[in-house]
């Protein structure tokens, strides 16, 4: 049995509670169960006519333009307020929808307000639609995302106080502030070779949704090879988020899910961790706040002592 494998808890993106209050519930449910970290996904905006050609999932259940979304910024400011410990973080935030300078001061806010609780996971997006409401840089969005990160170690090493020459990315010196002690750890999602040499390159960690255990190790191995082509000490961290059901389902499960007693879930999750898994975020599969929070307290009696 895996004895270093942590957990984090994935926040619905979409969709919404009858009263705001139930993400401080969450927040504060799954704290208390011994999660280690939120994690929720970022769509500045849902076009009415999407492009879904990129997209390997099929049309996901979100894509509705009524469907209601907060700012995920915004939503973990609210939720670092009613918690102590738990850290946040995106998975992923679509680095090249904001302006470079308004997407790292929100970040550095977050980071501010949870006390150092902040985690920033990146990719450069998909959704081709999106991008041409927000007039942001499709045909450019990798490099565009690799000169955020760049930019963003920048304003560490410069204490705050930076400018930056980029092809995409350009703006003379400014303030950051207020700065944390320590730059957020960096997450960076994708499966592509530029997205795992974008791990190796700017990265604490490589993380992926809906996969198997046997495509993380694959992955793992890929990414293992451009840790090495950049000179990289030791060994990225991986956080994969699989659904988890513990108990009878009703309804169809995902086909990335694991579903049924505790011992089979436990036996999944072990799985994951074979595979280099270091952080496992579970994903559930409830129709209302009631039976999540009754889902996260199961999780973290039946399942996670399996891996202290």
């Amino acid at each position: 049995m895996s004895d270093n494998l942590t957990f984090g808890y994935a926040i619905p993106g979409y969709g919404t509670y009858e009263q705001p209050s139930a993400w401080k519930d969450i927040g504060q449910a799954a704290e208390e169960a011994g999660f280690e970290t939120l994690w929720t996904g970022d769509h500045v905006t849902i076009p009415e006519e999407l492009d879904y050609d990129e997209y390997q999932f099929g049309v996901p259940d979100w894509a509705d333009i009524s469907n209601p979304s907060l700012d995920v910024f915004g939503k973990f400011s609210y939720i670092s307020a009613a918690t102590d410990e738990i850290h946040m973080a995106t998975n992923i935030c679509i680095v090249p929808l904001r302006h470079p300078i308004l997407l790292a001061k929100q970040a550095l806010t977050v980071s501010a307000l949870s006390n150092g609780r902040f985690e920033l996971g990146v990719g450069p997006g998909w959704l081709r639609s999106e991008f041409e409401v927000l007039d942001a840089p499709f045909k450019t969005r990798g490099p565009h995302t690799d000169e955020f990160l760049e930019m963003f170690e920048t304003v560490f090493e410069n204490e705050g106080e930076t400018g930056f020459d980029g092809e995409h990315i350009n703006f003379r010196k400014t303030g950051f502030h207020p700065l944390p002690d320590e730059k957020p750890k960096i997450w960076v999602g994708g499966t592509s070779g530029a997205a795992l040499r974008r791990t190796a390159e700017f990265g604490d960690g490589w993380t992926v949704v809906e996969r198997t255990a046997e495509q993380v190790g694959h992955t793992r191995d890929r990414l293992m090879n451009a840790w090495t082509d950049y000179e990289r000490d030791g060994v990225p961290e991986i956080s994969a988020r699989c659904r988890v059901h513990v108990g009878e389902l009703e309804g169809d499960a995902p086909d990335v899910a694991t579903v049924g007693d505790p011992e089979n879930v436990v036996e999944d999750v072990e799985a994951y961790a074979d595979a280099g898994t270091t952080h496992f975020i579970v994903g559930t599969m409830t129709d209302s706040l009631d039976e999540e929070i009754e889902q996260i307290h199961r999780i973290g009696d039946e399942i996670l002592p399996a891996f202290e």
